[in-house]
């Protein structure tokens, strides 16, 4: 009798385990993706990842793991950097920038993931853009009403990649 009192509380204590293990709760802001034994899971009949919303959730334990992303407006602040015009006068320039992730599964196989990785190539395309925009520019344009021009053409380069 107490032997199988002590089998039916462990198989009770590892069920109860098992079951709260599979359960995943993501927070409002945030945006999760499904690995299973490291891959991405694409939704049933679909070529789609499954992107897991706000709420709660169950996975396989063990098996699957979930990826959980912020998915709020972030801010990217850039350190100073001297930027060349095109008469070939030096300009400071400092600058940030506002992001958010909108497509988790273009963001995770690009970064794998890692927000710093996704920060450095954000920064290097700017970056790049920033001063091809300004060597094409007088300083005059740039400081008056140029700077628009250059803000809009760095957003919509930004928005295709």
């Amino acid at each position: 009798m107490n032997r199988s009192k002590n089998m039916l509380i462990t198989v009770l204590v590892f069920a109860f385990i098992l079951i709260f293990s599979g359960i995943v709760v993501i927070k409002q802001g945030q945006a999760g993706i499904v690995l299973r034994l490291g891959r991405l899971v694409e939704q049933y009949k679909s070529e789609k990842v499954n992107v897991l919303k706000p709420g709660l959730h169950f996975r396989i334990p063990f098996i699957d793991h979930i990826r959980i992303f912020d998915t709020r407006l972030q801010t990217l602040d850039i350190k100073s950097s001297r930027i060349v015009t095109k008469e070939k006068k030096d300009v400071i320039v400092d600058y940030y920038v506002k992001w958010k992730i909108s497509d988790l599964s273009k963001y995770f196989k690009a970064t794998g993931g890692n927000s710093y990785k996704a920060e450095t190539l954000l920064e290097q395309q700017l970056n790049t853009s920033l001063r091809a925009q300004f060597g094409k520019r007088l300083i005059s344009e740039v400081v008056s009403g140029g700077r628009d021009d250059i803000m809009e053409l760095l957003r919509q380069n930004a928005e295709l990649q």
